[in-house]
């Protein structure tokens, strides 16, 4: 997907001299959320279950509230690094 999304970043950009510094950042943004959600998905069930809370009550609401959190940090993080001011 990030890939995928980088390329399009490429094709499509109106200004030449934002081509790769935009598409690196949309993929390497992209590649990381699904890190995170697949990484969050995995381990915070497992987590739950060992507090002795509902894993399946508690894991959506929590997973989709952390992934809107720390995606947008990690695009925001990745683009001020990337992109010039």
């Amino acid at each position: 997907m990030g890939a995928l999304t980088a390329v399009r970043a490429v094709l499509t950009s109106p200004e030449r001299g934002l081509i790769l510094p935009l598409s690196l950042t949309v993929g390497l943004a992209m590649v990381g959320c699904v890190l995170l959600a697949i990484s969050a998905g995995a381990i915070l069930p497992i987590l739950f279950k060992r507090i002795g809370l509902d894993p399946a009550l508690m894991s959506g609401p929590f997973i989709s509230s952390l992934m809107d959190v720390f995606t947008l940090l990690l695009y925001l993080t990745l683009a001020s690094a990337m992109l010039p001011v």
